[in-house]
């Protein structure tokens, strides 16, 4: 197994967030997930939201046999997509990331409730409520 340097780390770093721009940014119409906070990026504690980020990006390369990390390639964009959602999920657990708990207002109408809907439950990233208790955002 190669060495790992503070320069790959570096490397890594931006590479990743500038596919997320890439694949995700504002200028995508309908991006396949929601990017990971920019603040989880600036977090250099040895238990910080960095390390776990970059941890999680090796475990899962380790895990696919990939030789290194290509977010420049068109072919890899799936492959690369997967594992920001692994990393996603690891710091959702490691409680990094929090999703958002909302509830739909009765006063919306079926069509807008349906439309909202879909917009909550956007790639697993949020919770719909049904009652009105514990929530964040209520949408009316």
């Amino acid at each position: 197994m190669q060495r790992v340097t503070t320069k790959d780390l570096a490397q890594w770093t931006a590479q990743i967030q500038q596919f997320q721009e890439d694949a995700f940014g504002a200028s995508v119409q309908s991006p396949p997930m929601v990017r990971v906070p920019a603040k989880l990026f600036k977090d250099y504690g040895e238990k910080g939201s960095l390390a776990l980020l970059l941890r999680k990006a090796l475990e899962y390369k380790h895990n696919n046999d990939w030789r290194r990390f290509d977010f420049q390639s068109p072919t890899k964009r799936s492959n690369n997509i997967a594992l920001l959602l692994y990393v996603q999920e690891a710091l959702l657990k490691a409680g990094f990331i929090k999703r958002p708990r909302i509830h739909l207002h009765s006063s919306l109408g079926s069509a807008e409730h349906e439309r909202l809907q879909q917009v909550c439950l956007f790639k697993r990233y949020s919770f719909l409520l049904s009652k009105k208790k514990n929530f964040f955002f209520l949408l009316y």
